[in-house]
């Protein structure tokens, strides 16, 4: 399994990154399935909780960590990743 995409940084000012963390694209971390479901490409951990590569989201499903994947489909993701134990955190999304 390939590491996450990490988005440009052209729109991002100098002085909000943080040191390890990193921005990526939604398309890196989730995958848009054709029957309207949401899967995850590597284990994540949203808030605390974690969860599996291959997870099958639902727009009926229990908000991940108490936020609702499918309001953010197509954002920016914030988080690190941790190349020893293939984790994504996500730390939020980007808006605007």
């Amino acid at each position: 399994m390939k590491t996450p995409k990490k988005a440009t940084r052209k729109n991002i000012k100098k002085s909000s990154r943080i040191k390890n963390v990193e921005r990526y694209t939604f398309n890196s971390i989730f995958t848009i399935n054709p029957i309207g479901t949401i899967s995850t490409n590597f284990p994540i951990i949203i808030n605390g909780l974690s969860y599996g590569q291959g997870t099958l989201l639902t727009p009926t499903s229990p908000f991940l960590g108490g936020v609702n994947i499918f309001n953010n489909i197509g954002k920016d993701i914030s988080g690190t990743f941790n190349p020893s134990t293939r984790v994504v955190s996500i730390q939020g999304f980007y808006y605007g």
